[in-house]
């Protein structure tokens, strides 16, 4: 995985799909989010949000149709 070094820290760069899903889940935990709205909100389908996901290692979805 690719970083940038800011401050001392290695912070990941992320898809910008992930990085927009991640900010509005931020700033609204308490909202119950389906994944079509959070693939509305990174402008990627929800199949493609998912393996970004799964790339970068956040487990944002888990599927329950038993397909990967």
């Amino acid at each position: 995985m690719t970083a940038c070094s800011h401050g001392g820290s290695s912070v990941p760069l992320l898809p910008r799909g992930v990085r927009r899903v991640l900010d509005a889940t931020r700033a609204n935990v308490g909202h119950d989010w389906s994944l079509a709205d959070l693939a509305d909100i990174s402008g990627v389908s929800g199949r493609t949000l998912q393996r970004h996901c799964r790339l970068f290692r956040f487990g944002c979805f888990e599927s329950n149709s038993g397909h990967q």
